[in-house]
């Protein structure tokens, strides 16, 4: 697919993002199997992504699933030209191509780090930002909480109109700027919260860090808005309606699953990473002459791991009428 040379730096830019923070990892014989689709895949768009996925054996499919962490096999009937596309593409490379702010990975609507539109100078220069915390010595922890708190504020918009959806909502939600003043914002936030917010020092410190790095690597425009009455009040508006229809749409996301899937997928990343380890144990202990039980004790492991995760967020979630700083709290 011919490509923009705005997005082509955008997929570099995230390329280099990944390989910063470790998100999106997987073992080395998941990603050599996934090259070989890969490589196999190089004249196919989203017009005919479906087509080339139906050739597939189910153990290319099976390499897929495990690839971008989907929970479940993948139905090429049920895919949309754009889920099915972005399942043949590295992460970094996969795009929104319905324009709707998300990227559907499979059947599963994620939110980006980074929109596709943003300004690619402001985005090199947050990722350089998160490579020098990391080279001074800042856990992947701190990189991960960053992150997030960037990832919610880029995504907003986009975060409450499927909440307004899900809640049969119909109306518009205003896109925003996202430029160097986004940013401001959070780091104002932080030190300023409005009524009933709360951040633990963990974050506030580690957004410093990164907000002290940004401020020495980004050279574009740092003219900031400022926060009188007026737009203060707008912004408290904008949080109360969050925190009043924060917890119906979680009910909704626990019962029927929904679009936070960012967070969700480090989470099964950790998961697969225990289960790979808990599977060499296995085969160390029984030999691999014993697979049928060694799939056997992995499949209750995982059962074991998901049930943990679910408990834990529940358990979070339900602890503060503040949707996305309990987000940011739970892992």
């Amino acid at each position: 697919m011919e490509l923009s040379r705005h997005l082509q730096d955008h997929m570099a830019i995230m390329k280099d993002y990944y390989q910063t923070t470790g998100s999106g990892k997987v073992s080395s014989k998941t990603e050599n199997k996934f090259d070989e689709i890969y490589d196999k895949s190089r004249d196919v768009d989203s017009s005919n992504a479906k087509e080339f996925l139906k050739s597939l054996d189910p153990k290319e499919l099976k390499t897929l699933q495990s690839f971008h962490y989907l929970a479940d096999k993948i139905n090429v009937d049920s895919l949309s030209n754009e889920g099915a596309y972005n399942l043949l593409q590295h992460r970094y490379e996969q795009l929104d191509i319905n324009g709707d702010g998300l990227v559907q990975s499979g059947v599963a609507d994620l939110i980006p780090t980074f929109p596709q539109n943003m300004d690619n100078e402001l985005k090199s220069s947050v990722v350089d930002s998160l490579k020098q915390m990391k080279a001074e010595g800042a856990p992947d922890k701190e990189l991960f909480l960053v992150s997030s708190m960037l990832t919610f504020k880029f995504n907003s918009h986009t975060i409450l109109a499927g909440v307004r959806r899900d809640l049969g909502i119909q109306d518009s939600v205003e896109t925003p700027k996202n430029d160097y003043n986004s940013i401001a914002e959070i780091h104002h936030r932080m030190h300023n919260p409005l009524p009933g917010e709360h951040r633990s020092d963990e974050i506030i410190n580690a957004f410093d860090k990164f907000f002290d790095i940004l401020n020495q690597n980004y050279s574009g425009n740092k003219t900031t808005t400022s926060n009188d009455g007026k737009e203060s009040s707008k912004t408290e508006e904008e949080n109360d309606e969050r925190s009043s229809i924060g917890k119906d749409f979680f009910d909704k996301v626990r019962a029927d699953g929904g679009m936070l899937n960012y967070i969700q997928k480090e989470n099964y990343r950790k998961i697969e990473e225990k289960i790979e380890e808990k599977k060499d144990e296995l085969i160390e202990k029984y030999g691999e002459d014993n697979m049928n039980q060694i799939e056997k004790e992995l499949t209750e492991y995982r059962k074991q791991l998901l049930k943990e995760l679910e408990a834990k967020s529940e358990k979070k979630l339900l602890s503060n009428d503040n949707v996305l700083a309990d987000l940011l709290e739970i892992f």
